[in-house]
C-alpha cells in the first residue's frame, strides 16, 4: 500500500487539517494491504486541473450485443456456480483471500447494473413498455423497493458513461465510477461520497478535487461512515458558519436543462436547480394546474374550468395520471397560457410557435412536423395547436403554422 504521506491531496480550498483528518483516518484503518486498497496500480492524478483524469478513469469498452450478452451469460454462469460452491475445505489464508476477491468482484456489479439502467432510460424503454417512468419499470421488472429504484437511478446518472450526443462520454463522477468499476470502493462507500459531493457542489463551482481526496480515502481503507464524516467537515469549511444561502451563491447554482429529443419518441428530459423564487412560482402554478382533474388530456374536447370545485372533482374521479405526468400538463398548460397571452409578442406580433408540416403530412394527419428552432412533433400534435395559432400559409409542398400576419 502506497504510504499515506506520499498522497497528493492539497489545494489552496482545503487547509492542512482537511488533509491530515484524511490521512489519519487511513492510517488508523484497520484494512491491512489488500487488492482492495492497492494503490501501487492505480496512479493519483497530481491534481484536479492537470487534465490527468483518462489514465484514472478509462472509458467503458465499446462492445457488439453479441459480445455484452456473452460476457452476461458467462457471468452468470461464473455466479451459479461460485453460489453453489461450498468454502469449508479452505485454509484461513485461502478464506481471507478469497473474502477479498468476492468483495472487489461484487463491488464491479453495480457499475454494470448502473450501465445498463442508464441505457434503458436512453432509449425510453419505460414508454415502450407502458410504464411512466424508470422508476416503475425498475420496481416492477426488478421486484426492487423504491428506495433500491431510486438509488440505481442516482448511479445511473451519476456513475454511467453518457450516451447522449453533446456532452461529454465520460460520467459525471467519472473518479467515483472509476474506483468502483474497479472495485475499489463499495456501494456505501459511493452514495456517502456522491451525498457529500452534491452538498458541498452548493457552495463550490467544482468539486473535482473533493472528489479526489474522498475517493482516494475510500481507497485507502476509510470506512463509508468516515466518508460521510469527512464530507461534513468539507461543507462545515466551506460554509463555516452556517449562514443563510447567498445571492452570489443561487445565482450560481440556477440551471435548466432541455435534453435533446429522443428519436424514437421524440420525448426530451428536463432537468436543473431552481432559484428559490423560480420554486415558489412553479410552486403557485403546480397548486393550481397540477390538481387531479386539472387539463387532463382526456378531457381536452370538455375542458374543466379551473374555479368550478364541482366540477374538478367530477373530472378528478376519472383522472389516471400520475402526479409526474400532472404536473408536465400543468407546465404545457402554463407555457400556452404565457404564450397566448401576448405578453411574449415583439413590435406587436405574437409569439408563437411556427410548426411546418407537408400538405400531405396535413391530409393524412400523420408523420412529424418540425418547429422553426428545430424541434420534431408528431403532426397530430401539430394540428392540435392549430387551436391557439392563428394563421395558416401554404404553398404547394407545404404548410407553414404561425401568427397572423407572418
Amino acid at each position: 500500500m502506497r504510504s499515506s504521506t506520499s498522497l497528493r491531496l492539497h489545494d489552496p480550498e482545503w487547509p492542512p487539517s482537511f488533509e491530515l483528518l484524511i490521512i489519519t483516518l487511513i492510517r488508523g484503518s484497520t484494512v491491512p494491504p489488500s487488492p482492495l486498497c492497492s494503490f501501487s496500480t492505480v496512479p493519483l492524478r497530481t491534481s484536479a486541473h492537470a487534465g490527468g483524469i483518462e489514465g484514472r478513469c478509462p472509458m467503458l469498452a465499446n462492445t457488439s450485443a453479441a459480445e455484452y450478452l456473452d460476457a452476461l451469460a458467462s457471468f452468470e454462469h461464473a455466479a451459479e456456480r461460485l453460489a453453489g460452491a461450498n468454502p469449508v475445505m479452505l485454509t484461513s489464508e485461502q478464506v481471507l483471500d478469497g473474502m477479498r476477491r468476492l468483495e472487489t468482484a461484487a463491488r464491479k456489479v453495480p457499475s454494470a447494473q448502473y450501465a445498463v439502467t442508464a441505457i434503458a432510460f436512453e432509449q425510453g424503454l419505460p414508454a415502450q413498455l407502458g410504464y411512466t417512468g424508470l422508476k416503475e419499470l425498475l420496481t416492477d421488472q426488478l421486484t426492487l423497493a423504491g428506495v433500491e429504484a431510486q438509488e440505481r437511478m442516482r448511479g445511473a446518472l451519476n456513475r454511467a458513461p453518457r450516451q447522449e450526443r453533446g456532452v461529454p462520454p465520460e460520467p459525471r463522477r467519472p473518479l467515483l465510477a472509476a474506483a468502483q468499476r474497479a472495485g475499489r470502493v463499495s456501494e456505501r462507500h459511493a452514495v456517502a461520497i456522491e451525498k457529500a459531493l452534491d452538498k458541498c457542489a452548493r457552495k463550490l463551482n467544482d468539486v473535482t478535487d473533493l472528489e479526489d481526496m474522498l475517493v482516494t480515502a475510500a481507497e485507502g481503507g476509510v470506512t463509508p461512515d468516515d466518508i460521510a464524516l469527512l464530507g461534513r467537515r468539507a461543507y462545515e469549511l466551506i460554509d463555516p458558519d452556517g449562514a443563510e444561502p447567498s445571492a452570489e451563491g443561487i445565482a450560481r447554482q440556477r440551471d435548466l436543462h432541455l435534453g435533446k429529443q429522443r428519436d424514437d419518441d421524440l420525448m426530451s428530459t428536463l432537468e436543473g436547480c431552481l432559484a428559490p423564487e423560480a420554486h415558489a412560482l412553479v410552486d403557485t402554478v403546480m397548486e393550481k394546474l397540477a390538481r387531479p382533474g386539472v387539463n387532463n388530456p382526456a378531457d381536452a374536447e370538455h375542458p374543466v374550468d379551473i374555479d368550478d370545485p364541482d366540477a374538478i372533482a367530477d373530472a378528478a374521479k376519472r383522472d389516471k395520471r400520475t402526479a409526474g405526468q400532472r404536473r408536465h400538463d400543468a407546465l404545457v398548460a402554463a407555457l400556452r397560457a404565457g404564450i397566448a397571452s401576448g405578453i411574449l409578442g415583439h413590435r406587436g406580433l405574437p409569439c408563437v410557435p411556427i410548426i411546418t408540416l407537408g400538405i400531405d403530412q396535413l391530409e393524412s394527419e400523420t408523420g412529424v412536423a418540425t418547429t422553426a428552432t428545430g424541434g420534431r412533433l408528431p403532426v397530430p400534435d401539430a394540428l392540435a395547436m392549430m387551436g391557439t395559432l392563428n394563421h395558416i400559409a401554404s404553398s404547394s409542398r407545404s404548410v407553414l403554422i404561425g401568427p397572423r400576419g407572418g
